[in-house]
């Protein structure tokens, strides 16, 4: 071959292998997908889209000066993928199990297969707290000091896997597990606090104590999942703290799901967290919140008039009042039975002919398969337990009627009391924000409750509520 010509290839394949090095490329594939795109974002500067063909499969290729650690989200789930620059990358899941099936392949396959398995063994932390009433917090603390412990030693164990870390991974991991502990101490915290008026002096010192050593705005961890979790029980802590100091009633304070608890939440966010986009995220979250419970047209009103005291996006205020606008319709004292919705047939059909005793409507999605197998052995329950009344399943996953009646008949769920949204391109968006939500309805379709969900623990005590006081909104 001519010299000249060899000179040539070699420039050639050199100038192709360093295109290559500039660029990092993401593969994978998403089985039984919820949509035909996922996003990656870091939750501050960049946010893209990614599109699945056919075959749930997909390839991505971005520009990446540094490696980071983003979020990518697949609705309704959520997960983590850490990418360096120049990486060649592949993930593979299944919806059905979302966060059990994820698996990488390829450059930082093995610190993205650690942080997966990291996030499912914290995951099975949380049945410790089943049992929080054997332990003080003293000894509580001691139990998740040497559970973190544990998993230092443990992602410590392989030298040679240690060598290959960067020094970035390898703090975002300690971080991470760090984060840990103190979330389950929050957890712990707010159990404890829940199920006694006054803690001893003893409990609270060191309760001070140890959040003297928590560091709330550490950077590198700002959108690490362990951290976020943390971050949610510990301003849930505090936001008791403040509502109870505002002079409202402590068990009200302790529900989660009331605009009053909601309130705190975003005075304690507000002051706390410095991160704008951290801030803003938590902030733009509680509002939601606080509108899809409000139980009044004044209680919506209020929360649009709070949006002004902050500094969010103009899309997030322009998407907080469209919420509200259509929450209007689910607020006490209106009449939801001439709402049309949709049956297993396909047949249009509102609630009417189903209201003849006190009814609870509940709302789910067939997309989150761990909600659906829980769901029917609680509403079983209820509705043995309670004979006065009817339970009717709501749901929200517009535009999949086929794979919400496989799911209804799958499960055995009465389906004549199963119902589904219909499709409503200005509001379809919307309906995730309801998921796994109580309406009580009265026989005439007026809402008389619509505070709790599904799996709440004082269910029960609204049923009686219901039932008793039935006749007064006859």
């Amino acid at each position: 071959m001519n010299r000249g010509l060899v000179f040539l290839l070699i420039c050639f394949l050199v100038s192709c292998q360093d295109k290559i090095r500039e660029s990092t490329i993401i593969t994978g594939q998403i089985k039984n997908p919820n949509q035909d795109f996922l996003i990656l974002t870091d939750r501050e500067n960049f946010t893209d889209t990614i599109f699945l063909n056919s075959d749930g499969e997909f390839s991505y290729e971005l520009q990446l000066l540094e490696e980071k650690v983003f979020h990518f989200k697949h609705a309704p789930e959520i997960q983590l993928i850490y990418i360096q620059p120049n990486d060649s990358l592949t993930l593979h899941l299944n919806t059905v199990d979302f966060d059990g099936s994820l698996a990488f392949g390829g450059d930082s396959a093995k610190e993205n297969n650690l942080l997966i398995n990291l996030f499912l063994d914290f995951r099975k932390d949380k049945d410790l707290l089943f049992n929080h009433h054997k332990y003080n917090f003293e000894e509580f603390l001691s139990l998740s000091d040497s559970i973190k412990n544990a998993y230092l030693t443990r992602v410590n164990a392989d030298e040679e896997q240690l060598k290959n870390r960067s020094e970035f991974f390898k703090d975002y991991v300690q971080n991470s597990i760090q984060y840990h502990s103190y979330n389950l101490n929050e957890s712990f915290v707010f159990l404890m606090k829940r199920e006694e008026d006054l803690l001893a002096t003893s409990d609270l010192e060191l309760i001070d104590s140890y959040r003297k050593n928590v560091k709330i705005n550490k950077s590198d961890s700002f959108w690490d999942l362990a951290y976020l979790k943390f971050l949610d029980n510990y301003t849930k802590n505090l936001a008791v703290e403040e509502c109870i100091e505002r002079g409202i009633e402590s068990p009200l304070c302790h529900r989660l799901n009331t605009v009053e608890h909601l309130i705190s939440r975003r005075n304690v966010v507000s002051d706390l967290i410095e991160n704008p986009y951290l801030k803003n995220h938590l902030i733009k979250r509680f509002l939601t919140l606080e509108i899809t419970y409000a139980d009044t047209h004044d209680k919506i009103q209020n929360t649009l008039d709070a949006i002004e005291d902050y500094n969010l996006l103009k899309s997030d205020i322009d998407f907080l009042n469209r919420l509200a606008l259509f929450h209007e319709q689910f607020v006490v004292g209106n009449t939801v039975s001439n709402v049309d919705f949709v049956d297993v047939n396909g047949n249009l059909m509102t609630l009417e002919p189903l209201l003849t005793k006190p009814t609870i409507v509940h709302t789910w999605s067939a997309f989150s398969d761990s909600n659906v197998q829980r769901r029917l052995p609680k509403i079983n329950r209820l509705r043995e337990i309670y004979p006065d009344i009817d339970i009717v399943g709501l749901n929200i996953d517009y535009n999949q009627h086929r794979f919400w009646r496989s799911k209804v008949l799958e499960h055995q769920f009465d389906t004549n009391l199963e119902l589904q949204v219909q499709p409503n391109p200005e509001f379809e968006d919307l309906y995730i924000y309801y998921i796994n939500k109580l309406f009580f309805v009265c026989p005439h379709g007026k809402v008389r409750d619509r505070k709790l969900l599904i799996f709440d623990d004082q269910i029960e005590s609204s049923i009686l509520e219901l039932i008793n006081n039935n006749h007064k909104y006859m």
